[in-house]
């Protein structure tokens, strides 16, 4: 296990090293208050304490409606007539023998409709007991802290963009910068996945 010292030694040379066109100009002194700082918003959330959640009805109840305009978008397909429903469907404009010729595209989107209002009710269950636990499970909150220092010098202190906006797009030397501070905190994880999980957590209301 790597010590306090060495883990702030390792981030100093990640974070002089960061580019943004060209690297990034910082004297020591900054460097060392840099990392020193990354290490403590590291430690105070390392704990998994920032994922704890009150339990509010109102958060399940958001939910829930959610779980209604499933049901509601799938009884107006049913709803829709069927002179309209057959062309939206174009079932003789097909090749032939496929799920879309013989059962119509607008069954085969109601299908899809179920499977989803079955996996986001799942959530809803999973969800609604950590509520009543009072804290978020299966989450390993040492990878999220991690991200989170490290985004917190990233856009703070390097003063790098990456795109806010379309979350499945990471910079590539953002990604790289990342994985350097995975491997500085010796930490093994999926570091897209951590980074995606700390963004919603870091927006949850």
């Amino acid at each position: 296990m790597k010590k306090k010292e060495q883990i702030e030694s390792e981030l100093r040379t990640i974070i002089k090293n960061s580019k943004k066109g060209i690297f990034v100009n910082l004297t020591l002194t900054n460097l060392i208050e840099i990392s020193r700082r990354m290490y403590v918003i590291y430690d105070n959330f390392k704990s998994g304490e920032k994922f704890r959640i009150n339990n509010n009805d109102e958060n399940i109840s958001i939910l829930n409606n959610v779980l209604k305009d499933f049901k509601k978008l799938n009884k107006n397909i049913d709803n829709i007539p069927n002179y309209l429903k057959e062309l939206i469907d174009r079932r003789w404009e097909q090749i032939p023998n496929t799920k879309e010729s013989l059962d119509g595209s607008t069954k085969l989107l109601q299908i899809k409709l179920q499977g989803l209002e079955k996996e986001f009710k799942n959530l809803i269950r999973i969800f609604s007991k950590d509520l009543k636990d009072g804290t978020i499970r299966n989450i390993d909150p040492a990878p999220i802290a991690i991200i989170h220092s490290a985004m917190i010098i990233w856009e703070e202190e390097l003063k790098n963009k990456y795109n806010k906006k379309n979350k499945k797009i990471i910079n590539k030397n953002l990604l790289n910068y990342l994985e350097q501070v995975f491997d500085a905190f010796s930490c093994d994880a999926d570091i897209k996945s951590n980074y995606y999980n700390w963004h919603n957590f870091k927006n949850m209301p």
